[in-house]
């Protein structure tokens, strides 16, 4: 476990406001949905005091039947007429699963992605230096939280997929109440 702090515990007695200073590792707690633990000896003649800052993050929501699991979201965009594939080869590696349904993706309606290949570069569409615009769609997905499994679904179901040199890809960390994910 990774303390929250060695911080320090100041305030007002007198007002009854404390505030802890010096807290660290915060990019490990969720905006909401944790609870923090104040460990703190009472400051005597002074105005702080050591103190020790611990958050707990519980797997279900305060009042919640869904349990919260911790899940990647997987976002790429891709040129329209490539998409089905694209998800076929993500299928190959993972069922998509997400509360009692599979094949469980959203796209969104067709957009304008914009490029500039560089020097170097073995573009799919246009040429080094020119400025292309290209239609694509933004593919998103959720699988279980797992290095391993997201690994797989990077390097053998999207990069081979994909008809650009390197695709955009970006995964975010999140939770999601789903009865479910598949963990395949």
């Amino acid at each position: 476990m990774n303390p929250l702090s060695t911080s320090t515990l100041k305030g007002h007695s007198a007002h009854g406001v404390w505030y802890a200073e010096g807290l660290v590792n915060l990019e490990w707690v969720p905006p909401r949905g944790a609870t923090l633990f104040v460990g703190a000896i009472p400051p005597r003649g002074g105005s702080g005091a050591p103190a020790r800052v611990i958050a707990v993050i519980f797997d279900q929501a305060p009042g919640s039947a869904m349990p919260l699991h911790r899940m990647y979201r997987v976002t790429t965009f891709v040129p329209p007429d490539h998409l089905d594939s694209l998800l076929e080869g993500v299928m190959r590696e993972v069922p998509l699963t997400y509360a009692p349904y599979d094949h469980s993706a959203w796209w969104s309606a067709v957009g304008v992605g914009q490029l500039r290949p560089l020097p170097g570069s073995a573009p799919t569409v246009g040429k080094p230096g020119q400025v292309e615009r290209v239609p694509t769609v933004r593919l998103e997905f959720a699988i279980l939280r797992d290095l391993a499994l997201l690994a797989r679904v990077l390097s053998r179901g999207i990069v081979p997929n994909h008809p650009w040199q390197e695709p955009a890809i970006f995964v975010g960390d999140s939770l999601a109440p789903a009865s479910h994910l598949a963990s395949a």
